[in-house]
């Protein structure tokens, strides 16, 4: 269940070229089967190249790039018993019928191309995972929390793929205790060729949410995104999930499929076992409906972290703002690079700091992180922070939503906010 090497179609003569040049290339023969998924995949792969060439707008580029390009189309067409005249001619037809580019226009309300990105509140992305479950050979999951509530959606469509022989690998976490251990219980029942496994590491977030699925010829796709494996995840809350295909340009299948291996075999990833279950089950526990999870190893103390390169740009920014009398801000960064640390730097002036989230997971990392940031992990040293606990947890919407409405009249209190 390896995943398998980054592959591309090469040109006839393009080994005795190599060998010229001392070079010994490693080549296989494809089945004809494959020659249509192969033959797409260059012509996406020779497409961009030509897009290259356009950019840095050399003339011979751009002819070498279409001969290229005009390579692909005619193999492309001679599987389909056309030759390069039939093509020739048609293009002339529909040039007569409906113009070239000449006149240079454009269409502004052009009709959307099919979606790709599941943006949650409704069922679109479970019943893509649902139809992936239904034809693949593999699939990979990597997710940092798996609830029953979760099992409850996809468990009939991955019974029926392992039933009927296909290979499921899943990984998720023990971090911040979210994952339930009814639910590992559950999968660690499922039959067939299922891998799981855990990934838990002392001081290292696991945030993935990725589902990769291959086919039997190779094709397959991926879904990208926010969703973790619970009903919140795969259907009601807002979650972005963008879908990467095999035919995008630069073969993205193939590196996701890497980097899963590479962190499934990772050795911070521990197989799911009863044994773990039942540690885990224990240093989770649920006290008046709040999650307290224990974690048995000791305080210690780190270095206090300076910030990175592009937070440096972000807090020079902010101080910008503040004295232009400013009081409001909005920090738009990708997954991964630091806006919780970049709260916890922006926050060194100030004397009380309120940090509000839509779930506690959040808050937790939070904490966590405000920790580190100040080169302390324990806990008793938080007050020195300077961030404000409210009733032994950091207020969130989510309990704002539900019973802390009064507090938000002495939201005036704090020096700063800071909402993720």
């Amino acid at each position: 269940m390896t995943p398998r090497s980054r592959e591309k179609l090469i040109r006839d003569r393009i080994p005795d070229l190599a060998a010229a040049q001392g070079r010994r290339l490693a080549l296989r023969t494809a089945e004809p089967a494959e020659m249509a998924r192969l033959l797409g995949l260059k012509l996406v792969e020779e497409t961009h190249e030509v897009l290259d060439a356009i950019r840095v707008g050399r003339p011979g580029e751009v002819l070498d790039e279409l001969a290229d390009l005009q390579t692909v189309i005619d193999a492309i067409a001679a599987r389909h018993g056309l030759s390069r005249q039939d093509v020739d001619r048609r293009a002339e037809e529909k040039r007569a019928q409906r113009g070239g580019f000449d006149s240079r226009l454009v269409l502004q309300d052009a009709p959307p191309a099919p979606g790709r990105l599941h943006v949650g509140g409704g069922r679109s992305l479970l019943d893509a995972l649902k139809q992936e479950f239904e034809a693949c050979a593999v699939a990979r999951i990597a997710v940092a929390f798996v609830m029953n509530s979760g099992l409850d959606l996809i468990e009939g469509p991955a019974l029926a793929a392992l039933l009927r022989g296909a290979d499921l690998k899943l990984l998720t976490t023990d971090y911040l205790g979210v994952t339930e251990p009814e639910a590992l219980e559950r999968l660690s029942r499922w039959h067939g060729r299922l891998q799981a496994k855990v990934y838990s590491h002392g001081r290292r977030s696991f945030h993935p949410k990725a589902y990769l699925f291959e086919r039997g010829d190779g094709s397959g796709r991926a879904f990208i995104g926010s969703a973790n494996l619970s009903r919140m995840g795969l259907t009601e809350g807002v979650e972005w999930t963008w879908t990467v295909l095999d035919v995008d340009a630069g073969q993205p299948m193939h590196e996701l499929t890497t980097r899963f291996e590479e962190l499934f075999d990772a050795d911070e990833s521990q197989a799911l076992s009863p044994g773990w279950i039942r540690d885990y089950a224990q240093r989770r526990i649920v006290q008046g409906g709040a999650l307290v999870f224990e974690d048995p190893r000791p305080a210690y103390r780190v270095e206090p972290l300076e910030p990175r390169e592009v937070q440096k740009l972000a807090l020079r920014e902010l101080e910008r703002l503040r004295q232009d009398g400013e009081t409001r801000a909005l920090v738009v960064a990708a997954t991964g690079l630091g806006k919780t640390f970049l709260a916890a730097f922006d926050a060194r002036a100030a004397e009380r700091v309120l940090f509000i989230a839509h779930r506690e997971e959040l808050l937790r990392q939070a904490e966590d992180e405000a920790r580190e940031e100040t080169g302390t992990i324990d806990a008793q040293q938080l007050q020195r922070y300077r961030l404000e606990w409210v009733e032994n947890s950091l207020l969130s919407h989510q309990l704002a939503g539900q019973h802390r409405i009064p507090f938000f009249a002495e939201m005036a209190d704090f020096d700063w906010q800071y909402t993720d």
